[in-house]
């Protein structure tokens, strides 16, 4: 497990990288950022669940001016129902779970494991390791959850697209006024409605 605090280093990143043969999960805690997964650029923030599977290329950014801090940790030999070895989430589906009310027990049940992930005493240990398979319950049920409810969109329909046509063209230099002219907005509203949908503190990132 890595708990990465921003500390001097408010503008740290993680560059594209994979773990074949391990699942890995993080929690923000605080702050926001980016992160590329799967072909993707998505926002991150506060209470924002990250599941990567084995595999799945992946990078992380901190907003400088709001410094994501975050736990992470990887683990090997998870098989949920229906997935290959390590994988809990099903094709297509979006990496970034949205925690709402779980995650202040989110947060107790990760700083809990960072605390005794080490143990060596054995009531420690077997208390450390149930705790570890009550949290995959509960993120295997966020999951469910949220695949119910908007299928791989972590956005409503609109802003979906907005972030899709950012992530298709985000080589090009678009301007705001630009996205707001395809999607037939005004740049003030449009940057309303993408910010009040993924959270995103500066709006749109064009």
């Amino acid at each position: 497990m890595i708990h990465i605090a921003a500390g001097d280093e408010p503008c740290w990143k993680f560059p594209l990288h994979s773990h074949n043969d391990q699942l890995e999960l993080s929690l923000v805690l605080a702050g926001s950022g980016t992160l590329y997964c799967s072909g993707q650029i998505l926002m991150i923030r506060q209470g924002y669940l990250i599941v990567k599977n084995a595999g799945v290329l992946h990078a992380e950014y901190s907003d400088c001016a709001d410094p994501l801090e975050q736990v992470c940790f990887s683990l090997s030999g998870v098989q949920a129902e229906g997935r290959p070895l390590n994988h809990l989430l099903s094709r297509g589906a979006s990496p970034v779970i949205r925690t709402g009310r779980t995650f202040p027990l989110l947060k107790e049940q990760v700083l809990f494991l960072l605390e005794h992930y080490r143990e060596t005493e054995y009531l420690r240990k077997e208390t450390a390791r149930n705790m570890l398979c009550a949290l995959l319950s509960l993120v295997s049920l966020l999951i469910s959850e949220q695949e119910e409810a908007c299928g791989s969109r972590l956005y409503p329909e609109n802003i979906e697209k907005v972030v899709s046509y950012i992530n298709e063209n985000y080589r090009k230099r678009l301007s705001l006024e630009d996205i707001a002219k395809k999607f037939f907005s005004t740049p003030g509203s449009l940057s309303k409605r993408f910010r009040e949908a993924t959270g995103y503190s500066k709006s749109i990132p064009a």
